[in-house]
């Protein structure tokens, strides 16, 4: 009796899978295809519907409306994924949008908290080379020398083969330069070399 009384739950719960996934791939189409208005829509009905995958919907719906310029709706759709899904394996991710859309909104106190909250997680997450360097444009603009020296130095010292290494270090040793610290400054100056002999 049970087992009769289980088959139309675990019917209706494929069935919004399944829908769920659809919209997600349906979604991603219409962006790539420059419909952002239509797409928007699509994840906003399937987020409403439910599901399980409904994660990767706000995920979705969060970078297409930050792609159509909707910041605001953007940031309160990151703010709901954090609420609702703490554990989702996509939270560092949305953890780094959500401080790019604070910086892009001025609160770059904020932002810069929550660039730091990712750079010190242990153990280090992928996202660690981009909230460093998103870090150190936030506090430039702040003008907090001491929290864009330490996030220069923490980038190149843990990534010196990003792309962006050559230009941060070339930036420490400017702000190490200025700074009159003649020692940090030849550090950054030795380090660059040893990365960058070519130069």
């Amino acid at each position: 009796m049970k087992l009769r009384s289980l088959l139309p739950l675990a019917a209706l719960l494929a069935a919004t899978l399944t829908a769920s996934a659809a919209a997600l791939d349906d979604a991603k189409a219409l962006v790539a295809a420059g419909k952002l208005d239509e797409a928007i829509t699509k994840l906003e009905t399937a987020l409403r519907a439910g599901g399980a995958d409904k994660p990767g919907l706000m995920v979705e719906l969060a970078r297409t409306q930050v792609a159509h310029g909707r910041l605001i709706s953007a940031q309160q759709t990151v703010d709901r994924y954090l609420r609702e899904s703490p554990n989702d394996a996509q939270k560092n991710a949305m953890a780094l949008l959500n401080a790019r859309l604070r910086e892009a909104g001025g609160n770059l106190a904020d932002a810069i908290s929550l660039y730091r909250t990712l750079a010190e997680q242990t153990p280090a997450v992928p996202e660690r080379a981009d909230a460093l360097a998103d870090c150190v444009r936030a506090s430039s603009l702040l003008n907090n020398a001491s929290m864009v020296e330490r996030c220069l130095a923490e980038f190149t010292e843990s990534f010196p083969q990003d792309p962006r290494a050559r230009e941060l270090l070339l930036r420490l040793y400017r702000q190490r330069a200025g700074q009159n610290d003649h020692r940090g400054a030849a550090e950054s100056a030795h380090r660059f070399k040893a990365a960058f002999p070519q130069d």
